[in-house]
């Protein structure tokens, strides 16, 4: 029986590309049969190297020795430099599963996440992955801490209510009218995915929408009384953009029609390591009044 899982390689483009010939090397990993009931899982654990500072080739080397091999019990062999081979039953891939999903919890990097969508005049030259020009006006903005290689939706939105309907109410002798008050959230949602961090760059993946709402007010004429009626009106923009940020400083990821006639809309990012940007206060030594 043989189960091959290709666990983290679907994030290879947040965590580097493998080597050209690592295809060919998969093919020969999946096609040679265990023999039994061993089951056969591939793991890439490049990002470890980073998370827990191993600069050395043999210290990560030694992590996943002790990881595999005295806590789950598992044989292993390294594939590639980080990328690692197990074999065993059901439940040591269970076991070495687990563990490898609380290493990456317990050591993945978080990051400060800024995000904001400006308006500038459609005739501003603006170059992608470069600072923002002057001039801008800031429209909507949203800031999270984000851990390297999981996926944050954050929003800044607002909410709007208005009617559109009217449900006529009925007494004896009269009759009369009571509002349906609906409601519409407009704004910035958006979700983050940040990759390992290289030396001084990033690379971050954000994908959302921005959305601007407004009313279409006016009276109606309902069994003789005259009632507000509202209609939105909502225009949308689409966030996407895959870039690598120089870390710590905001640049521009994406460039689209503005809102109003005239005007460009600018999406900015920066990414920060959370312990340098939150610093803890320090307090102030206390002192004592002099004795008289």
């Amino acid at each position: 029986m043989l189960t091959t899982t290709l666990t983290a390689l679907a994030a290879l483009s947040l965590t580097g590309p493998l080597d050209p010939s690592t295809p060919r090397i998969i093919q020969a990993v999946q096609s040679a049969q265990p023999d039994g009931d061993i089951l056969r899982n591939l793991y890439d654990l490049r990002e470890l190297r980073s998370d827990v500072h191993l600069a050395e080739h043999d210290a990560l080397d030694e992590l996943m020795g002790t990881v595999f091999g005295q806590y789950v019990g598992i044989g292993h062999s390294e594939l590639l430099d980080g990328v690692y081979v197990v074999e065993g039953t059901q439940e040591q891939i269970d076991q070495a599963d687990e563990m490898i999903r609380g290493l990456r919890a317990a050591v993945a990097r978080s990051f400060v996440v800024r995000v904001e969508c400006w308006q500038l005049p459609a005739e501003t030259t603006v170059s992608l992955g470069r600072p923002l020009p002057a001039g801008g006006t800031v429209t909507h903005w949203c800031e999270t801490i984000a851990g390297a290689r999981r996926e944050s939706v954050v929003q800044s939105t607002t909410t709007q209510t208005y009617i559109n309907k009217w449900s006529p109410v009925v007494s004896d002798n009269s009759v009369g009218y009571d509002p349906q008050p609906e409601s519409i959230d407009s704004g910035l949602t958006i979700s983050i995915l940040i990759g390992q961090q290289e030396g001084s760059v990033v690379r971050a993946r954000f994908a959302g929408e921005l959305s601007n709402a407004s009313l279409d007010e006016r009276m109606v004429e309902m069994g003789g009384a005259s009632l507000p009626f509202s209609s939105p009106i909502i225009t949308r923009r689409i966030l996407n953009a895959d870039a690598i940020i120089p870390v710590g400083e905001p640049v521009v990821l994406q460039v689209l029609p503005g809102m109003n006639e005239g005007t460009s809309l600018v999406l900015t990012a920066r990414v920060s390591p959370a312990d340098t940007v939150f610093p803890q206060p320090v307090a102030p030594t206390p002192t004592r009044p002099a004795r008289p």
